[in-house]
Parts: structure tokens; C-alpha cells; sequence
């Protein structure tokens, strides 16, 4: 259910910055009250979630231990760092599914998950559909 919302929260972003209700800026600024720390936390995930990022290169990173990174990034954002990070991938891919005629996996590698099957697994958990039914669902919501 987590999950669920979260992707759906996401979806409701990409909307408004896609009609320039809000822009990726005012996005940004939800973030202001966080500590500077986890503001470079989310600011690297947000430069680099494209590459292969494992809990062992953010925290060699950020100067932690495994461990230590990875209890501070529950503790403050309540979310596992590979949730939060698989999270934000599906919410960068999915203007890809929705609007580019890229194959799934080219999405999938895009925007750094690590094979087209883990890309798919975890679209499914946010949106029900695999990302290529998603694709099928919105064109023909579109046409009608």
C-alpha cells in the first residue's frame, strides 16, 4: 500500500510539472526543512540515480559505515535507501513510458535499474501494470 501511494504521489508530480503547474524547483523546495546532510543525500540520489548505486557507494560516499548509512537514511526519511531509490527511478522513467516510444528496456537501463526484469517488477508494484500494458493503458485513455 506504501508503495501504492507513493507511486501515485509521484504521478500526481510528474502531472503538475508536465502542465507547469509547479516546476521541478518548487519539487525541490518540499525538501527546504531537511537537515544540509540529508539535502546532499537526496541531492546525489537525484545526480546520480541513473548510475549503479549501492548502499556501499553512498555510504563510502557520505563517510559511514554500510550500517550507519543505512539506519541515518531510515531514521530520517523513514524508507529504506533501496525503496527510496527504486522509488525515484520509477518516478524518472515514468514520463519515458508514457511518452517515448523507447523500448522498456531502454528505459529500464536509462534510468539505472540494473536489468529490464527488476525495472518491470517494480513498476508493477507501483502501478498494477507492467510498464508496456501502462504504456497501452494511457494511449488508449488518450484516444478516447
Amino acid at each position: 500500500d506504501y508503495l501504492k501511494i507513493n507511486a501515485l504521489l509521484y504521478e500526481i508530480v510528474y502531472i503538475l510539472v508536465t502542465y507547469d503547474v509547479v516546476d521541478d524547483i518548487e519539487m525541490r523546495n518540499r525538501y527546504k526543512h531537511i537537515h544540509t546532510r540529508q539535502r546532499h543525500v537526496l541531492d546525489y540520489i537525484e545526480e546520480h540515480y541513473h548510475e549503479d548505486l549501492s548502499l556501499e557507494t553512498m555510504s563510502k560516499q557520505f563517510h559511514m559505515s554500510m550500517e550507519h548509512f543505512s539506519r541515518t537514511f531510515y531514521k530520517d526519511f523513514h524508507v529504506h535507501f533501496k525503496t527510496y531509490l527504486n522509488n525515484y527511478r520509477i518516478y524518472k522513467a515514468y514520463p519515458d513510458v508514457v511518452k517515448s516510444n523507447h523500448t522498456i528496456q531502454q528505459i529500464a537501463l536509462t534510468h539505472g535499474f540494473s536489468n529490464v526484469k527488476s525495472f518491470i517488477t517494480q513498476f508493477k508494484e507501483a502501478y498494477e501494470m507492467t510498464p508496456l500494458q501502462y504504456r497501452k493503458h494511457i494511449s488508449s485513455v488518450k484516444e478516447e
